[in-house]
């Protein structure tokens, strides 16, 4: 069947190509003549890559030893048949993501288009940024965030508004003065940003303290796979914690980090996001290179430092 798949797709490779051009039609004739050089190369191959996936598929067995995959928002211990999934995010984490979201917002939109007249679009845009962020302002009073917390979320919310206001009345923005309002929330957006990562790696040493315990010896040969984008590989947050639980200092071990395919889509997606992010690393940060880790790492680093795991 193979071999039939095989002669087929040489059949219609030859007619393509006789109908393209002359010249082609020569190359194609070569194209069975080929096949058939290379008949026995093809089938060694073949036989490589039977006996190669046959070897990754023993070469890990969940039936000895536990894996934990740590996504985005939650994480699965497999251990033999036992499959257990834990969402490690709460609502907390999320609202101040989200506040922290509104500069960027407003950089995002403003950053390509300052030192002239603002576009009607980019003047709706604005607006439209202002009036959600006044709708959900009221919702933060629900995640029962303490004193100092929400008048750190006020602070952001309150700059925003203030300067949105100021970009429409004038219809521009100065270079200068949209660099000037994101750094002056730099210690905000940090703080929130930490204070986001410490609930974070707090509910998942909880979870992963309880694993530790029903693991008992096979403890010892847990293997972990952060699984996350390309842009936070560096100094992941997850990374550091599981990295500090299983008292290894970098990847490729105990613990893997795992990127996905990509498509010429998505490395022309990959560009854009490095460049985006170099200017907002730059313009919020003073450091290009900012957001080339993971934006929680600070916040991570700063946690570990200070907290008994009990994992550990």
């Amino acid at each position: 069947m193979k071999q039939q798949r095989s002669i087929l797709a040489s059949a219609l490779t030859a007619l393509i190509l006789l109908c393209a051009s002359p010249i082609a039609a020569k190359e194609a004739e070569k194209a069975p003549e080929q096949a058939d050089n290379m008949a026995a190369l093809t089938k060694l191959n073949d036989k490589f890559r039977g006996l190669y996936h046959e070897a990754k598929d023993s070469v890990l067995s969940t039936k000895v030893t536990p894996v934990i995959i740590c996504y985005g928002d939650h994480m699965q211990l497999i251990f033999g048949e036992k499959r257990e999934q834990f969402s490690f995010i709460p609502s907390t984490y999320t609202s101040l993501k989200i506040v922290d979201h509104i500069p960027l917002s407003i950089f995002c939109l403003l950053q390509d288009n300052t030192d002239k007249p603002l576009i009607d679009k980019a003047k709706a845009d604005l607006q439209e940024v202002k009036e959600l962020t006044l709708k959900a302002r009221p919702e933060l009073l629900k995640q029962n965030y303490p004193a100092e917390t929400l008048a750190r979320q006020n602070i952001i919310i309150d700059r925003s508004i203030k300067f949105i206001d100021s970009v429409l009345v004038a219809g521009q923005v100065s270079t200068k003065s949209l660099n000037d309002f994101v750094e002056g929330l730099h210690p905000q957006i940090l703080e929130n940003a930490y204070e986001a990562v410490s609930s974070q790696i707090k509910n998942q040493d909880e979870k992963v303290a309880q694993w530790k315990k029903d693991l008992g010896p096979s403890w010892k040969d847990l293997k972990v796979v952060i699984v996350s984008g390309h842009m936070p590989r560096e100094q992941h947050s997850s990374f550091q914690y599981f990295a500090k639980v299983l008292g290894v200092k970098r990847e490729g071990d105990k613990i893997v980090y795992s990127e996905g395919p990509a498509d010429e889509k998505d490395a022309l997606n990959l560009l854009s996001t490095h460049m985006l992010d170099q200017k907002v690393g730059q313009n919020f940060f003073n450091d290009r290179w900012r957001m080339h880790r993971d934006f929680l790492s600070d916040g991570a680093a700063r946690y570990l430092r200070s907290h008994k795991l009990a994992a550990k």
